[in-house]
């Protein structure tokens, strides 16, 4: 072959290579938002509550696991708090971090891939949204370490928000060995979403199923979270919550 046939087929080549080579790169990793950041109760057991988080999955798909922050500090997340893999339900539970009240508490979520050579990849941004954990109200009745008898559960409970707040309660029980939900519902009923402002007593009534005599005394734990109410997104929330723990006996 002539020195320059030679000479343009190896340009040739050259060029070939660096095409194939930028083809192959790799994209960079969706970015991942939190679209929910709430109170909830995390162990009826132990009566500690905790933070639910939940975010979308990447729409390539392009997701090995998930790494969770948690930090007081927006710009200092540090290691991650906690994984879950990308087969799981893209949502998960943390238990609140002890602290003084009110505090705000910062979020994030990232995206790992591992290619089958073992290398990483990441999302190259991460957004963090917080929520604010405000003091709890007092529940005045049922008051802890109380026996309720029969169906019918009365509540009172004492706000100070000068904002407004929306109230919601949740009934756990403890059934044979095993703690669930049995009620979820906004309080009072009827005005799930007017805001009760300033210092306000809220009475309401619930009833609930019979206690098994098999059963009796039933160990109860009755929760109230309450969202300031000029908030309506689902991340950056003013929350706060507050619980009483009972036994519930038969008529």
């Amino acid at each position: 072959m002539p020195l320059k046939a030679l000479g343009l087929f190896l340009v040739a080549l050259t060029f070939e290579g660096m095409s194939c080579s930028e083809h192959r790169s790799t994209p960079a990793l969706s970015t991942i938002r939190l679209n929910e950041i709430h109170l909830i109760m995390a162990d009826p057991a132990s009566g500690k509550p905790g933070i639910f988080l939940s975010w979308s999955k990447p729409v390539d798909g392009k997701v090995s696991y998930y790494e969770i922050y948690q930090s007081f500090n927006r710009d200092s997340l540090g290691h991650s708090l906690v994984t879950l893999a990308a087969k799981d339900t893209p949502s998960t539970v943390v238990i609140l971090p002890d602290s003084t009240l009110p505090k705000t508490i910062y979020y994030a979520v990232r995206s790992i891939w591992v290619e089958p050579t073992g290398q990483k990849l990441v999302s190259d941004t991460l957004p963090v949204d917080s929520i604010t954990v405000l003091p709890s109200f007092t529940i005045l009745i049922p008051p802890t370490g109380s026996i309720q008898k029969g169906r019918e559960i009365l509540i009172e409970l004492q706000t100070h928000s000068d904002p407004g707040i929306l109230l919601n309660l949740s009934i756990f029980e403890k059934h044979i060995e095993t703690w669930s939900l049995v009620q979820r519902a906004c309080l009072p009923h009827g005005s799930c979403e007017t805001p009760i402002f300033g210092a306000a007593s809220v009475k309401d009534t619930l009833t609930l199923q019979d206690v098994p005599a098999n059963e009796s005394p039933l160990p109860s734990l009755l929760c109230l979270d309450g969202t300031e109410s000029f908030q309506g997104n689902l991340t950056g929330l003013r929350q706060s919550m507050g619980c009483s723990r009972y036994l519930r006996v038969s008529q």
